[in-house]
């Protein structure tokens, strides 16, 4: 089991085990996670077993504006590859953590979902020790699992957006 940052290659991997678990409305198009990989190699984190991707989570740079946007409902998910931005030292950002799934069939799914998140805390935490100014991170649950999942995780519950909860997170 290795963890890594998804490349393009890893796109359809991605789609496949969104299919597995999602319905078909709320599965992206393979040119959307690669658009993202295009602006930002590192939005997506995959968890590979055998060669497989068994587990992936994405989390999204945003400037404020269009962070504060999506979260009421102004910039729709579908287009967030029009939004994401590069990490640099000079701009503030605010992450959209905008999907984790892990194979539901897969016997160590709660064990590779832990490390999943702790890989994304790692990362964040390395950015910002990197001179990144991460202000904030936000999710947008649709399931009880994820709503679950992000209160675990120390998130705080924000307001509904269309009958989801947003939830947001800024103890770094």
């Amino acid at each position: 089991m290795n963890i890594t940052f998804a490349t393009k290659e890893d796109a359809q991997g991605i789609i496949e085990l969104d299919k597995k678990i999602f319905p078909n409305e709320w599965i992206v198009e393979e040119s959307f996670i690669k658009t993202i990989i295009d602006k930002n190699p590192y939005c997506y984190r995959i968890i590979k077993e055998f060669g497989t991707i068994i587990g992936f989570c994405c989390f999204i740079p945003l400037k404020k504006e269009n962070y504060d946007q999506l979260l009421i409902g102004e910039i729709k998910e579908k287009d967030l590859p029009n939004y994401v931005e590069k990490y640099d030292k000079q701009t503030n950002f605010y992450i959209y953590f905008a999907t984790i799934n892990i194979d539901q069939s897969n016997t160590k799914k709660s064990k590779y979902t832990r490390y999943l998140f702790i890989d994304v805390k790692n990362q964040i935490t390395n950015y910002i020790n990197d001179g990144i100014k991460v202000k904030e991170v936000a999710a947008i649950t649709i399931t009880k699992e994820g709503e679950r999942l992000v209160k675990n995780k120390g998130f705080d519950y924000s307001h509904k957006l269309d009958g989801d909860s947003v939830y947001r997170y800024n103890k770094f």
